[in-house]
C-alpha cells in the first residue's frame, strides 16, 4: 500500500509538472490565470510606488474606528490619572521620610513612572489625533490614507523605519512594565503586612488594584499566545 501511495504521489507531481511545462497538451486556463495574477500583483506594486503610500481602505465604515478611538482616549486618560496619582503617592512617602517604604522597589517604581507618564501622554495625544483624522475622513468621504496625505515612496519607507524602531522600544518597555507590575504588587503587599500607616492612601489602593488587573491580563495573554 505504501509503495502504491508513493507511486501515485510521484505520478501526480509529474503530471502537474508536465501540465505546466507543456500547456498545449492540457487546458492552460489555470496557467494563464496564475501568470495574470502575478502580472497584476507586480503592476500593483509599481503603481503603489508611483502613487506613494499604501492605501488604508476604511470601506466607509469609519463609525467603528471613531468608537474605538473614543474608547482608547477614555482608557488612556484613566490610566494616566492612576499613574500620576501613584507618582504623587510615592513622592509623599519620600517627603515624609517613610522608613518602612524605603527600598529598591520604591526607587524602581518612581523612576519607571518618570518614563511611564510621558509615554501615556504621547499615547493619549496619538489616540486623540487619530480619532480626529478618522472623523475628518468620514465627513469628507475620504476612504484611504493615500488620498489624505500625498506621501511618496521614500516617505513610506521612512514611516516603515520608524515603525521598526517603535517596535523594539515597545519590547523593551513591555519588559520594564512587567517588572514594574510585579514590584508594585509585592511592594504594596509588604507595606500592608508591616501595617505602614504613613503609606495608607486611596491612591495606594487604586494603584495596587490596577496592577493586579494588569498582572491578570498579562498572565491571560501569556497562556493564550
Amino acid at each position: 500500500m505504501k509503495t502504491n501511495f508513493n507511486k501515485t504521489n510521484k505520478e501526480t507531481s509529474l503530471a502537474k509538472f508536465e501540465k505546466f511545462s507543456n500547456p498545449n497538451k492540457y487546458d492552460v486556463t489555470w496557467v494563464n490565470r496564475n501568470f495574470a495574477s502575478e502580472k497584476m500583483s507586480n503592476e500593483k506594486k509599481i503603481q503603489l510606488k508611483k502613487t506613494g503610500f499604501y492605501s488604508l481602505n476604511l470601506n466607509l465604515n469609519t463609525n467603528g474606528y471613531i468608537y474605538v478611538g473614543i474608547i482608547f482616549i477614555i482608557l488612556f486618560s484613566a490610566i494616566l490619572a492612576i499613574n500620576i496619582n501613584a507618582f504623587l503617592w510615592i513622592s509623599k512617602l519620600e517627603k515624609i521620610n517613610c522608613d518602612c517604604s524605603n527600598n529598591y522597589m520604591r526607587n524602581y517604581i518612581k523612576y519607571f513612572l518618570y518614563f511611564m507618564i510621558p509615554v501615556l501622554i504621547i499615547q493619549l495625544c496619538l489616540a486623540i489625533f487619530v480619532t480626529i483624522i478618522v472623523f475628518y475622513m468620514k465627513i469628507n468621504n475620504i476612504t484611504s490614507i493615500s488620498k489624505l496625505y500625498n506621501l511618496n515612496y521614500i516617505s513610506y519607507k521612512a514611516i516603515q523605519f520608524l515603525m521598526i524602531i517603535v517596535f523594539y522600544i515597545t519590547i523593551l518597555f513591555t519588559i520594564c512594565y512587567i517588572i514594574n507590575v510585579y514590584f508594585v504588587i509585592i511592594y504594596i503587599n509588604r507595606l500592608k503586612e508591616l501595617n505602614c500607616e504613613c503609606s495608607e492612601d486611596i491612591r495606594r489602593e487604586v494603584y495596587w488594584i490596577y496592577n493586579i488587573i494588569m498582572a491578570s491580563i498579562i498572565v491571560f495573554l501569556s497562556f493564550k499566545f
